[in-house]
């Protein structure tokens, strides 16, 4: 082979020799880099950390990606079922069934809260005119309110939608009472405290019924209608409870109103011996209706009140030809009277800023509750409400099964926590006083409402303080299970 020759091939193999190194170190160096890709899919870069402000992690597991899940479905779940209680708390509200509304609350440290939380949200409800909007309940945002969700209620006024935002706290326990508190919005509070509470009229005995029957042959005599009316009343002027109740029918009857009855002769002295006069107004085979009025001479007026006596449900006619008007006054009874004069006179004699003498107020949900009026900022019995107290230890003390329930209650003025705790300590001190005389403690409820159940505006509608409204909220209420 020629020199020539011999030198281009040396020049061939070194330039093949050069473009083998070159394409294996660009191999190596590409390999390396989309290694480096590969590890870097799931690492954050530099900058990447300067803004989420998050150290390297590790890549999600299939494992941790199985228990997101899990906890994704967890909590779409407790979502569900706390709204599901939320709309069974809104039906509740709806049909007035407060039993079932009280019962969704757990007590917590006041046993009595279930009850007011239910008061309160009913008269929210039925007598403020808001309806719970169930479409717009939110969980609270993470960290703001734990185990809590925002419940609008609405209403339309003057072409406006009106709206307060409620929080109700859910219990953490599943299987217990699904809610541990609400808390309202302050402008609701206000709201709450300037509407007294709306009570249901009264209705009036009439004075006359369609097809009045008249016996002429007993026109000198006393129909059995009123020896029962003239029984009832002698009773009552001689603060006989038991006898007064043993002439009413309980079904029909409150206890509550036969009570205050007493309490009004009672304080009004009416005498054994005082002017009575009884007419039977109209009568029928089934129902009488009759007149009462009474000379008071310590009032220098006359009293006078209305009274529906009916044939008792339990009697029977065993022959078609013995005339029921002849089977006794032992066949009839007081089914209902109607004090609403007896009470206006009654509460006339107050003034303003005293102590009010109304011995029986209308619940919101309509019946009737005994009441006792306290001082100002006190916890004192007045010496009148003591001998109401006298008269109903007498009632318990005919059956030590009957039991009643004592709820305190207080004006706006002072926090919350005050009234809250003043108004506990007036319903204890009417159980105390009943222990003392003689009745025992299992037969007595007590109960704190604060200032949240008003019976009357602590403020005028032009934002000043309204003292005849805050005398009547300062009060103890019982009502008698019987």
């Amino acid at each position: 082979m020629s020199e020539k020759k011999k030198n281009h091939s040396i020049s061939i193999l070194a330039i093949l020799a050069i473009l083998a190194a070159s394409a294996g170190i660009f191999f190596m160096f590409t390999l390396k880099k989309a290694q480096e890709k590969i590890q870097n899919r799931n690492v954050d870069t530099p900058q990447e950390k300067s803004q989420t402000g998050e150290e390297n992690s590790e890549p999600v597991t299939a494992e941790a990606k199985h228990q997101q899940k899990i906890a994704d479905t967890n909590a779409q779940a407790l979502d569900a079922l706390r709204k599901k209680h939320l709309a069974a708390l809104a039906a509740g509200l709806s049909a007035r069934d407060m039993e079932a509304v009280q019962a969704m609350f757990t007590p917590g440290d006041n046993p009595d809260q279930p009850r007011v939380t239910a008061l309160v949200l009913e008269r929210i409800v039925h007598e403020l005119g808001y309806t719970p909007d169930l479409a717009a309940a939110t969980p609270a945002p993470a960290g703001s309110k734990p185990d809590s969700y925002l419940l609008p209620f609405t209403r339309s006024k003057e072409e406006k939608t009106e709206r307060h935002d409620l929080w109700f706290e859910f219990n953490q326990v599943p299987e217990g009472r699904p809610f541990t508190a609400v808390e309202l919005p302050p402008a609701l509070g206000s709201e709450l405290q300037k509407k007294p509470i709306v009570a249901k009229p009264e209705q009036t005995p009439p004075s006359a019924t369609p097809s009045p029957q008249v016996d002429p042959e007993q026109k000198d005599a006393p129909s059995p209608a009123e020896i029962v009316a003239s029984r009832f009343v002698d009773a009552v002027i001689k603060l006989d409870y038991r006898k007064a109740r043993a002439q009413s029918i309980p079904q029909k009857l409150p206890a509550e109103k036969v009570a205050a009855l007493c309490f009004v002769f009672e304080d009004a002295q009416v005498r054994i011996d005082a002017e009575t006069h009884i007419r039977v107004t109209a009568a029928t085979e089934e129902t009488a209706w009759a007149i009462t009025k009474i000379y008071v001479p310590a009032w220098k007026e006359e009293l006078e009140f209305g009274m529906e006596i009916e044939r008792r449900p339990t009697v029977t006619t065993t022959t078609e030809t013995a005339p029921k008007e002849k089977e006794g006054p032992e066949a009839w009874g007081i089914a209902a009277i109607n004090l609403s004069d007896v009470l206006a006179r009654y509460a006339a004699r107050t003034e303003a800023s005293e102590i009010p003498y109304t011995p029986i107020v209308k619940k919101p949900n309509g019946g009737e509750s005994l009441v006792l009026y306290f001082p100002y900022d006190s916890d004192a019995i007045h010496p009148r409400a003591k001998r109401q107290l006298e008269i109903i230890a007498q009632l318990l003390e005919s059956d030590e099964a009957k039991k009643i329930r004592i709820t305190g209650h207080t004006d706006a003025h002072g926090s919350t926590g005050y009234n809250d705790e003043l108004s506990g300590e007036r319903a204890s001190e009417v159980r105390e006083f009943l222990v003392t005389a003689g009745i025992p403690n299992a037969q007595i409820i007590t109960e704190a409402a604060g200032e949240l159940l008003p019976l009357a505006p602590n403020e005028k509608a032009d934002g000043t303080d309204n003292p005849e409204g805050r005398a009547r909220n300062r009060r103890a209420e019982i009502y008698l299970d019987f």
